[in-house]
């Protein structure tokens, strides 16, 4: 890991977390080329390990130099997917990338086991209905539409032109004629 290529190591992302990606801004420049080029994702290690309540995936890979090869820093991300918590928590640690974390929860369906504090007389909801779909519109309908709006523009525009030139007809002349 080079602290010379980066501008801050380990900046605050807060929520920010990505599986893939270089954070340019705090990219200063290569330290052995001197060259600040963009850095592309070549190879990514990519581990699963499965328990009985969670999921783990974890992702590495080495931010590199593509003109020389140095290797900048190792980008490392997980993300835990909780059955019991119903929440994805994802994290991030990148000396280029900084640290983040995030915590997303997950839609489950309603089950009693794991709803804490409900109510047993709430009123259900009705299920609200899908907006009503519309039948594709074909090119040549497209295409009629289009022509009919191009002649109402038309249309108002000549209205509008010749409203104007009426206008200034009845304002009559306002050269300076009068001051002969």
């Amino acid at each position: 890991m080079c602290k010379k290529c980066v501008k801050a190591e380990y900046p605050k992302r807060g929520a920010q977390t990505y599986e893939v990606s270089a954070y340019m801004a705090n990219y200063f420049k290569c330290a052995s080329c001197e060259k600040r080029v963009p850095l592309p994702i070549l190879k990514r290690d990519i581990h699963i390990h499965t328990t009985k309540d969670n999921e783990d995936e974890e992702i590495t890979f080495k931010h590199k130099c593509p003109s020389c090869n140095h290797v900048i820093c190792e980008h490392f991300f997980s993300s835990t997917y909780y059955d019991d918590k119903h929440v994805d928590t994802y994290l991030m640690e990148c000396m280029l990338c900084g640290r983040g974390r995030k915590e997303v929860p997950r839609c489950v369906e309603e089950s009693s086991d794991w709803i804490e504090g409900a109510s047993i007389g709430a009123k259900e909801e009705e299920p609200k209905k899908p907006p009503p779909t519309r039948a594709p519109i074909g090119i040549d309908a497209m295409n009629s539409t289009a022509a009919s709006m191009g002649a109402a523009l038309r249309s108002a525009a000549m209205h509008q032109s010749a409203t104007r030139r009426k206008a200034e007809a009845e304002a009559g002349d306002s050269s300076d004629s009068d001051w002969e």
